[in-house]
């Protein structure tokens, strides 16, 4: 049997190194595409990870990065780095490997069959019900004018338009605020559509997110619902924006879907000051500025919790896992 310091490590075509430079530090974003997961490492660790090309020993390796690197790994450490990126599935496996991996996953799969596509702790579970990659891209391409400037300035226009129908009506929306909290003065029917508008905001709040990792260049293989602090709720996996070189970009898809979220609001204002008070459409409309509105956006951007608020500071300072 082939030694770890006989073996021949190769890092997999498919992974993803992106440099990063903060505050004068360099470190690399790397992303195993197979299983959407993002690692963080050194220059030197990349530098040793480049060297692994199938043909060169831990050695060979170790040689390698005296020339190119400046220093010189002992041969047992570079076998134990491979050996650690072969299971974060940054390293291809033997086939005997590959062979005993299979056969774990299917013992393991017989045993916990039910929780195949239920991920993360009691507190934030998450339950995935596909994979919007293909859909996400086929979209972008028809609605690039959503990431203009001439629509983002349309959208300012209409946040000020928002905001001027909020301050005039203030007293009918406090109050529907308050009652919105306090559980008073709305019917049981009243109850199902708010939530029916909640779920329907959502949606369309992580799809903001989505679509606009898709437009900058990332992918997005993942889309559910999930069970945030005994609430349930709906998710869209960006973990793709970390890949992102400018902090522009990755800031924008974290804003995304506050910012889209808010537009719906913008509009449902509108739609509430020009239909007759008492009507149906003239109801949904005021419920849509409540559970789309500033007060929403404003809870939603609050960094003290695993929300927009909290990765938007995360991508501000550049410290990914903030907390």
């Amino acid at each position: 049997m082939t030694s770890a310091l006989d073996a021949r490590p190769k890092l997999k075509e498919d992974v993803k190194i992106v440099r990063r430079e903060i505050h004068g530090k360099v470190h690399y974003v790397v992303k195993e595409p197979k299983e959407q997961k993002y690692y963080q490492f050194g220059e030197t660790e990349v530098g040793l990870m480049r060297l692994m090309d199938g043909h060169r020993t831990p050695a060979d390796i170790s040689d390698a990065a005296d020339k190119s690197l400046g220093v010189r790994p002992p041969a047992g450490q570079v076998a134990d780095f491979a050996h650690k990126l072969k299971r974060l599935g940054l390293v291809e496996r033997t086939p005997v490997e590959q062979h005993l991996m299979l056969m774990e996953r299917l013992r393991s799969q017989r045993k916990v069959r039910s929780r195949r596509r239920t991920k993360g702790s009691i507190l934030r579970l998450r339950f995935s019900i596909g994979d919007p990659h293909h859909l996400f891209a086929r979209t972008v391409r028809r609605i690039p004018w959503m990431w203009s400037p001439a629509f983002v300035w349309a959208c300012i226009a209409l946040f000020a338009v928002y905001l001027a129908i909020v301050v005039s009506g203030w007293d009918e929306f406090w109050a529907g605020t308050v009652g919105l909290m306090t559980l008073s003065g709305f019917s049981i029917w009243d109850w199902v559509l708010v939530y029916t508008l909640l779920v329907v905001i959502i949606g369309i709040h992580e799809l903001g997110h989505g679509l606009t990792t898709t437009y900058f260049g990332g992918e997005v293989h993942e889309i559910g619902a999930m069970i945030m602090y005994f609430s349930p709720a709906l998710y869209c996996n960006t973990s793709d924006a970390w890949t992102f070189d400018r902090r522009s970009h990755r800031l924008w898809v974290t804003f995304a879907g506050p910012w889209i979220q808010l537009v719906i609001a913008a509009l449902a204002a509108i739609v509430w000051v020009l239909t007759d008070p008492g009507t149906f459409i003239n109801w949904v409309a005021f419920l849509a500025v409540l559970l789309g509105g500033i007060s929403s956006v404003l809870l939603n951007l609050n960094p003290l919790i695993p929300l927009d608020g909290y990765y938007a500071l995360s991508d501000w300072l550049e410290i990914p896992n903030l907390r």
